[in-house]
Parts: C-alpha cells; sequence; structure tokens
C-alpha cells in the first residue's frame, strides 16, 4: 500500500517536473510587429480647421496601419511567470491630399495636386510580468500585462510642418503618454533552446490627447538561456 500511495505521488508529480525542466532563466524574444492605430484625434483636427471656413474636410483617416519589430527580454521566477522588459519600434508614411480644401479656398487652381507627407513613428517602453503555461513539452500559451510609456512623432514634411506652425502654432506634432499592454501568446518550443511566438495585445495609449485603443500583432523567434 506504502509503495502504491508513493507511484501515485510521483506520478502527479511528474508534470510539474516537466514544467521546471522546460523553463529556461532567461528568454530573449524579437520579431515582426503590426499595429493598427487610432487616428481618430487627427481627423478632429482636421476638421476643426476647416470647418470655421465651410470647405471639405482633409481626409485624414480614423486609423492607420503601421509596421515594425518588437524586442522583449525575461527573467523567469519559476516554471509559471516571470518578469519582462519590453521594447517596440513601428512606421508607416502616410500620404494626405489637401487639394479639395485648397481648390475650395481658391488658394490653387482646379486639378492641382497638393500632397502633405507624413512619416509617423510609435514606439513603446514596458514592463510587468508574463504568466506562462509549460505543461506541454512544445505548445506553450501565455498572458501578460506590461506598463510604461508611448512615444510617437508625425514627422511631417517640411512644407507641411510650416503650414502647420502657421494654421496651429500650439499643436505638437510629437508626443509622449502612459502606456498600458494586455494580451495573450503561445509558444512552439521547437529546441530547448528556440522557439517560435505569436501574439496579439490591446494597447492602450493617450496619445494627442485622445483615449487609444489600438491592436498589436507580434510574431518572430525566442531564445532560451539556462535552465531554472
Amino acid at each position: 500500500m506504502r509503495r502504491f500511495i508513493v507511484l501515485l505521488l510521483t506520478i502527479s508529480a511528474l508534470p510539474g517536473v516537466a514544467a521546471a525542466q522546460n523553463t529556461p532563466m532567461w528568454e530573449l524574444s524579437t520579431g515582426y510587429q503590426y499595429t493598427r492605430v487610432s487616428t481618430g484625434a487627427a481627423q478632429n483636427f482636421a476638421d476643426s480647421i476647416t470647418a470655421p471656413f465651410n470647405i471639405p474636410s482633409v481626409n485624414v483617416g480614423r486609423s492607420l496601419s503601421i509596421n515594425g519589430g518588437n524586442i522583449a527580454i525575461e527573467e523567469n521566477v519559476n516554471s509559471w511567470w516571470g518578469g519582462v522588459f519590453d521594447f517596440s519600434g513601428t512606421y508607416a508614411t502616410k500620404h494626405i491630399d489637401l487639394s479639395p480644401p485648397l481648390v475650395a479656398a481658391g488658394l490653387v487652381p482646379p486639378g492641382t495636386s497638393v500632397q502633405a507627407i507624413f512619416r509617423p513613428t510609435l514606439y513603446t517602453f514596458t514592463g510587468g510580468p508574463q504568466f506562462h503555461y509549460r505543461r506541454h513539452p512544445h505548445f506553450q500559451p501565455f498572458a501578460r500585462i506590461l506598463l510604461g510609456a508611448a512615444l510617437s512623432d508625425l514627422h511631417p514634411d517640411d512644407p507641411t510642418a510650416s503650414a502647420l506652425k502657421l494654421l496651429a502654432p500650439d499643436f505638437r506634432t510629437a508626443r509622449n503618454s502612459f502606456a498600458v499592454i494586455a494580451g495573450a501568446g503561445a509558444d512552439y518550443s521547437w529546441k530547448h533552446y528556440l522557439a517560435f511566438r505569436v501574439s496579439a495585445d490591446f494597447l492602450r495609449t493617450y496619445l494627442f490627447d485622445e483615449h487609444q485603443g489600438n491592436l498589436r500583432i507580434t510574431a518572430g523567434a525566442v531564445f532560451k538561456f539556462g535552465h531554472k
């Protein structure tokens, strides 16, 4: 009877032992990032400029797809959670047609094309806990909540920057704000030192005086170092 009890306890402990054996001390993840960013504040600002003159608004749009990269480093406390620092940088080029309001205002002749060019960037620096489920030898899901900062710059071209200074001298094209990232993903552990990761996150920022709820998707590789 005693041997039977010992056997049962040993079997029940095996998943925990396997999880511990699958737990690296450090994990470095890096890869591609896609972010869907809200631009409603920019559209509202454009509307506020043209509305008093009763001319067509500039079509900025209320969302923008930007692409870039992501890198994160995690120190695992035990088999099921660790502390992670996450950095991301994303970039885009946005062409905005200024012709309709300028033609309507009589500032340029009909048929003239006037474009404003922006090269917006978005950076995030966040950290917090990341929770893993390592019971399976290959498929290992995780969830996380990270806090930190977001920095964005619209990077307008020179003519557009000069026009903004004239029309809206108080408008700043570079902003920073508090940021919250909450999401989940999964690793496919290929080797003891290498896994492949996909994740989806909700990115909350307060850039340009707007509460922005943005979608962030990342995909890449995870490099593992040491063992707990």
